[in-house]
């Protein structure tokens, strides 16, 4: 899909398509499909891409993102093959709402199953998602904060 379609799908689902000039920089190209697809699936709700700086407040649980950014998460299980298909599962059926995995990374909260989400979808999700590494998470993050809310 051409970055000109995604932008239009964009157009779509929510009345803005991502400016170009935030997506693109000499060090990396964002994938402006995925973030599209991220945003109409409502993932980026939640979850951040790159870790962001906490509130003013402190570190409180109320500065921490719902759900852990997708740069840890890409961290985390770099390397664990077995991972991937627990974290389809996870998405689509959701997570335990007792885990301390993250704690200090999210505020704790339960992820609710993705029912509206196909797992074609959160599969393209993931893979993109355990590919990030820093540059590639901040350039993705400046992307989405670029856009109007």
């Amino acid at each position: 899909m051409s970055l000109i379609a995604a932008c239009a799908a964009g157009l779509l689902f929510n009345g803005a398509a991502w400016a170009t000039e935030a997506v693109e920089s000499p060090e990396t190209t964002v994938d402006v499909e995925m973030l599209t697809l991220l945003k109409n699936n409502a993932c980026l709700n939640c979850h951040d891409i790159s870790v962001q700086e906490k509130s003013k407040q402190g570190d409180s649980a109320a500065s921490l993102p719902f759900g852990p950014p997708y740069l840890l998460v890409a961290q985390r299980y770099a390397g664990n093959e077995a991972a991937f298909e627990e974290l389809v599962y996870t998405v689509l059926h959701g997570s335990n709402p007792y885990g301390k995995h993250w704690k200090e990374e999210a505020a704790g909260i339960a992820m609710p199953p993705m029912v509206t989400v196909s797992e074609e979808h959160v599969r393209t999700m993931l893979t993109w998602i355990l590919k990030l590494d820093e540059a590639s998470a901040q350039a993705a993050q400046a992307a989405v904060n670029a856009q109007p809310k």
